[in-house]
This record gives C-alpha cells, structure tokens and sequence, in this order.
C-alpha cells in the first residue's frame, strides 16, 4: 500500500494496492485457503491484525471470531468491523446512550435486522455485543452463541485492539482449530449474562431465537435516563382495576422508567394538609391537570385524579420527571367508578370474596382464606365495614389531595343475595384520600357465601364479590 507516486507501474497506470499470497493459501496446514485473500484485503480497506504479533498466545484476544485474527475458520468480520467499513448501516448497529435498552439482534451472518449492539465507556473504548451463528462463513465457528468483546481504538494494530470476553474458560486440549477464546459466546448452558465489573455496563440475553437472533437487555448506568413510558393505567388493581376512573379516584400507572426513586409520600411531602403534586421529580397530569403523587418507582405509580377532570370522557395520562415527558395515554373517566376493596389474594375456590372488616380488625370469609390472617364467616347482628373507591362526589364536597372529612353518598344501596341491607354509613372515609367506607349491620336470615353488589346513585360495582355468612 505505497503512497502515490511510490507504486509500480504497468501499462502507464500505478498500482499501489496489492495482495501478494505464498503457500499459506495451499497448504494441508495451517489450512488457510482463501481466507488469506479476505484478511489480506481486510488491510487494504484499514482493518488492523487483530491478532498478537509478539507473545505464548498470539491469538488471545479474538481467537477466529474476526478473520483479521486467526484465519483457519474464515469467520466473518466482527459487527465493529464491518460497521466502520460501512458494510453495516447506522439502522444496522444500536448505540445504547440511555441507561437501559432492549435490543433484537440478528445473527452477523444474515443480511437483515440490527447485527451489533455497543455502548461506549470511554473516549475510544466501547463494548460490543452480537449474535454469531452456524451459517455461512461462520458454519465453521466452534461455540456459536452471543460474542462480546471490548473495543480500543488507541491499541495499535497487533496489539489487541479486540478482546473477546469469556463466557466460560477455554479447556486445554480443546482449542484446536477454533483458537483461543472458542468458548467465548455467552448463551445456555454458560452464561447468559455479561457484567463489566469496572463500569457496570451489562448485556443479558432474555430471548434466544436460535437462527433467527437475539433479544438482549442492555444496561449502561453511564447512560441518560430514558424518557418515561407509560404501558398500562387503571384504577387500583385491589379495588377492580376498572379501565374508568373518576374524579378524585385512584389511579396505577405501569411503564418503565417511570422514576429512578422507590417510595411512598411521608410527611415531609405534605404542604399545609395538601398532598404533593410531585415526588422525587416525578409528576402526573390526568386530563391536563395535576394528580396527586402517592408512590413512585420505575416500573409503577400511584395518584389520584384531581376533583375536577371531566367525566364522560377520555382523558390525557401523561408522566414528567428529570429525564422527559411520557407519550400519552388515554383512559375513560366517569362520574362514578365505584370498586370495592377486593384484594385478589381473597380468593377460593373460584370466588372472589370482598375484604369487609369487624371492629377486631378480623376479616368476614371462610376460615384460612389467607394464611397468616383471621378470617370468620358473619354472624346476624355483626357490624362490619367496606371500603372503596372512585364512587364520586360527597356531600359535603371533599377534594382530591386532601385528607376528607365525613361526606355522605346519594342513593347508596347493599344487597347480600337477594337482601337489601341497610348502611348505616355511606361516605368518604375521614381522614382519609379519595377513600370510601360503608358500614352495616348483617341481618338475620342469611346464610353461605352471597354475591355483594353496591351502588350509589345508581351506579353499580361491576365485581363479581362474595360475602361470607354462616
């Protein structure tokens, strides 16, 4: 590879890049054929040795994962490789800037789909992944699975600018043909996870296609926080999980990246009795306006709806914190969305039974219905309570973000079977947010375990709720 002016010269024209090839390419051993060809060319186009010009274990670093290593196998040219020459579009190889990132990976062999995936930890230094399979010029690999390798470009030529990591150690005897580092590729029944013990930068495969590729978990703690994302909303999965909230009621958010902070609001989050708008930078509007933030983490939140979105519509849900704003998501609002505290755990035998509560803080349903908890079916003349939310507005009026005081309820109606039981309260629940509470007497006359419906104003809980009795 002369400079102009210094090749040879044919038939008037210069020719200054040339391969020359000797026996290497003949030989019964080391067996390198053709390969020699495409390494040889590989210099030509800028690619460096990847193998030790000095040293016990001159193939070390790469072993045959990168013809520009060892050359027996004439593998393909690693994803880096082949991204530098252009052979791999910028669509074709992922650069994962955020913290965390999903990747679909195809095997480097095919001609489709993303090949490489790398996040950089340093002014010239990356690490690499990509899936390496059976096919093609890489049908003679030893140990296909997912390469990862550390990438500096500082490194000169010879001198291992590539290192492959391990999965597994190399088992003396077994090298062979395949070089150093042929037990490389993580994926069962080694590893499936790569961890960099210096930067924390992780790749963990969580869905091995076979031939068809990779879904590979990246997590990169240098990066930038992704954007929130929100998945999923409804009410509160314990009162129903109704896809309808109402003003003042509860509502679950699920995504990811939701908050890079776990917690619940404590004291200190409260300004003048009033809930906070905001924990650990992380807000939520419903309908455009502020809810109320109860709890955060990354993969859940919890808030109530302002008092005063607009019901009988589809309202905007949209999550902000330090790293963006959500995308958003729709979900139905009402008047009334009435759900009654029914935890799923409470639940035998095909049925779904309501927690209603005694005044000794047992619970009404079959004995042992959960482990740990006292259980008794009702007797008549027991006082027991319920408790719920999103059944609406009060009166006298409570507003969301506030601790409520007592309010009263329209029209609220029980009925155990068949019976309509008198409430002796239907309200807010004082003291606290966005929860309701109805308190009753059960009556004589009833017995085994009854379906509970309630409904205020006319609008009824769309659970299907069992109420034990003797």
């Amino acid at each position: 590879m002369p400079n102009p002016g210094q090749g040879v010269r044919f038939d008037g024209a210069e020719v200054r890049h040339v391969i020359t090839l000797g026996r290497d390419t003949r030989l019964a051993i080391p067996q390198y054929r053709w390969h020699v060809i495409s390494h040889e060319t590989g210099h030509l186009m800028g690619l460096p040795d990847l193998y030790l010009f000095s040293g016990t274990d001159v193939h070390a670093p790469i072993g045959a994962w990168d013809n520009m290593g060892l050359i027996s196998i004439g593998a393909h040219f690693t994803a880096w490789q082949k991204r530098k020459l252009g052979w791999l579009a910028g669509e074709e190889f992922a650069c994962v800037t955020a913290r965390s990132a999903r990747v679909d990976l195809s095997p480097l062999s095919t001609s489709s789909g993303v090949r490489g995936v790398a996040v950089k930890i340093g002014p010239s230094k990356a690490i690499v992944a990509e899936v390496r399979r059976k096919i093609g010029h890489d049908a003679r690999l030893c140990e296909p699975g997912l390469l990862v390798y550390t990438v500096d470009s500082s490194i000169a030529s010879g001198r291992g600018p590539l290192a492959a990591q391990r999965a597994a150690a190399d088992v003396a005897g077994r090298v062979g043909a395949c070089g150093s580092g042929y037990n490389a590729a993580f994926g069962a029944p080694k590893e499936t996870v790569f961890r960099d013990a210096t930067t924390g930068v992780s790749l963990e495969i969580v869905n091995d296609r076979g031939d068809a590729g990779m879904t590979v978990a990246v997590t990169n703690p240098a990066g930038a926080a992704a954007p929130p994302r929100i998945n999923a909303a409804a009410a509160a999965g314990a009162f129903g999980a109704l896809r309808t909230v109402a003003p003042g009621g509860w509502l679950e958010i699920f995504g990811e990246d939701l908050s890079v902070s776990s917690r619940a609001w404590a004291d200190a989050d409260f300004a003048n009795g009033r809930a906070p708008t905001a924990l650990d930078g992380v807000s939520v509007t419903i309908d455009g306006q502020p809810g109320f933030v109860a709890f955060v983490s990354p993969g859940q939140i919890n808030v109530q709806a302002p008092s005063s979105i607009r019901a009988g519509a589809q309202a905007p849900v949209v999550v902000s914190n330090s790293a963006g704003v959500s995308t958003t998501m729709m979900i139905a609002t009402a008047a009334r969305a009435p759900g009654l505290l029914a935890p799923p755990q409470f639940s035998a035998n095909g049925k779904q039974y309501v927690a209603a509560l005694y005044g000794d803080l047992a619970f009404v349903g079959p004995p042992s219905l959960v482990a740990g908890a006292t259980f008794r079916p009702a007797s008549a003349g027991d006082v027991v309570v319920l408790y719920g939310v999103g059944f609406g507005a009060t009166t006298p009026a409570n507003a969301a973000g506030q601790p409520a005081t007592a309010g009263a309820l329209p029209n609220a109606m029980l009925k155990l079977g068949d019976v309509t039981v008198p409430l002796a309260y239907a309200g807010a629940a004082p003291g606290a947010f966005g929860l309701y509470q109805f308190n009753f007497t059960v009556p004589a006359g009833l017995s085994g375990d009854l379906p509970l419906t309630l409904s205020v104003d006319g609008v009824t809980t769309t659970q299907t709720l069992w109420f034990s009795t003797k």
